[in-house]
């Protein structure tokens, strides 16, 4: 069984679907800098502040990374309107179901990712920040999709 089915099967259960998140805090504090360890890249802002609520769009598992050190980040569209990966540590977890359109990869240096699968193609990520016209139209189609699971799942969960 795929993971989608899986995760298809296990939210339909659950009437709840699709992952969302309340940021704590717009940077990681001293204590979260040294768990993220030296290879995590202090200098960057996230643009997400406080007590907003975001979708989750991917999940990413790092080990060792160079801008992330070892942790989980997650892809949300930022508070300017962008794609973003952003460490999970800043947030909390509201609903904890992932979402059905994403399928897991991981590559040869140990990071795992759950995304959409068009967010795994060649130069999706810069391709989406140069404004490449089919990327922008994809992307926009995806977190439709992705937030419309989130809003059905909302509402189920309050019946």
């Amino acid at each position: 069984m795929k993971i989608s089915e899986l995760v298809r099967e296990s939210n339909s259960r659950q009437n709840l679907s699709d992952m969302r998140i309340r940021c704590l805090s717009p940077m990681p504090s001293a204590e979260q800098l040294l768990v993220l360890g030296q290879d995590y890249y202090q200098n960057r802002a996230f643009h997400v502040h406080a007590g907003a609520a975001y979708v989750v769009l991917g999940l990413t598992f790092h080990i060792r990374s160079n801008l992330y050190g070892t942790t989980m980040t997650v892809e949300i569209q930022d508070d300017y309107g962008r794609l973003a990966t952003v460490p999970l540590c800043l947030f909390e977890i509201v609903d904890e179901h992932l979402s059905t359109y994403w399928v897991i990869r991981h590559w040869t240096d140990g990071t795992v990712a759950m995304w959409p699968p068009s967010f795994f193609a060649d130069f999706y990520h810069d391709d989406l920040s140069e404004g490449v016209a089919e990327v922008v139209s994809d992307y926009a189609r995806v977190k439709r999709q992705i937030e419309a699971e989130a809003d059905a799942g909302s509402s189920d969960s309050r019946e």
